[in-house]
């Protein structure tokens, strides 16, 4: 009997490699805002990249069952600590050292179980999970037609 587990992580990347789905989330978010579009094209733009990622495990798996965890982060555990951790997100995002700083403020919780992270980020913004799930039966139905 085969077996194989795999663990998909994105954090963010101090050198810059590879945002987190949630850095990637805020940037298209904040680009949205800017040019008066919805939370729904911002999440378009991030799409492509989530269907990349579970093509990319659905062909690791070769055919073997795979379970996905939506998006559900804790939001403050995706926030840099560090001075320097979180000017290197600032500059990536395009924003003020200040905005992630704050951010990092507002949203450390004394017990996170009974804050935001209790209700986690796809409850506040379930679109998030629309765009995931159609990026994994789009990422399934590409690899299932092409012989995956």
């Amino acid at each position: 009997m085969r077996s194989r587990t795999g663990t998909l992580t994105s954090q963010f990347s101090p050198n810059g490699s590879r945002l987190s789905l949630c850095g990637l989330f805020s940037k298209a978010r904040q680009a949205a805002v800017k040019a008066g579009a919805s939370l729904c094209t911002a999440l378009a733009k991030l799409l492509p990249e989530q269907r990349k990622d579970f093509i990319g495990i659905f062909q690791a798996m070769d055919g073997l069952p795979v379970t996905i965890r939506l998006l559900d982060p804790p939001l403050h555990e995706f926030l840099p600590f560090e001075e320097k951790n979180q000017a290197e997100m600032a500059k990536v995002m395009g924003v003020a050292v200040e905005v992630v700083r704050d951010k990092v403020k507002q949203l450390h919780e004394t017990n996170p179980m009974l804050g935001h992270r209790g209700c986690r980020l796809g409850v506040t913004y379930p679109e998030i999970y629309d765009m995931q799930v159609r990026a994994i039966v789009e990422a399934a139905k590409e690899v299932a037609q092409s012989g995956g």
